[in-house]
């Protein structure tokens, strides 16, 4: 590339430049709105949220058990992979399903946008990050309500019956 360098007070230079031009990656402006959560069933929480405007590449989900104190906010150059409780979304896609939760147990969510990925990925943490928190419900129940104290029959086969109700069952 030739860079001329020109000034009314100066003689014009010409500078040849080689190399390669990286645009460094931009913080997202703006965190999304409407995050919510809201429990499935005993297993599941899922989440939704309008995307930031202007749109972030993407969105980094950090769950936790404990609270929101609890989850660390991301560092910038360092990309988070996907876990238990963490979860990398691209923009556009605005809804999120954690399973495989425990059951009556409350989680706690936040959402950062980010720009670029690996190395060259830029969170935005500043300002409010928007969080968001549910309880999951009760997960299914067996309850004996019958069972007889005594078996009857003949010697070479002892018949047993009994009764249980189930509840909590998703169908």
């Amino acid at each position: 590339q030739t860079i001329y360098v020109a000034s009314s007070s100066a003689e014009t230079k010409t500078v040849m430049l080689s190399g390669t031009v990286v645009a460094g990656i931009i913080e997202p402006a703006n965190h999304v709105t409407a995050f919510a959560a809201t429990a499935l069933g005993y297993s599941n929480i899922q989440l939704n949220w309008t995307d930031a405007v202007p749109a972030a590449s993407g969105y980094l989900i950090k769950g936790s058990s404990l609270g929101f104190n609890d989850i660390a906010a991301p560092v910038d150059g360092v990309a988070e992979p996907n876990g238990a409780l963490v979860r990398n979304v691209v923009s556009g896609v605005q809804t999120y399903t954690f399973d495989g939760l425990n059951s009556l147990s409350a989680y706690y969510f936040k959402i950062f946008p980010y720009n670029g990925t690996t190395t060259e990925i830029n969170y935005k943490v500043n300002g409010t990050v928007p969080q968001a928190t549910a309880t999951t419900t009760a997960g299914p129940v067996m309850m004996e309500d019958i069972l007889p104290l005594t078996l009857q029959g003949s010697p070479n086969r002892i018949p047993y019956a009994f009764r249980l109700s189930f509840s909590g069952l998703l169908p």
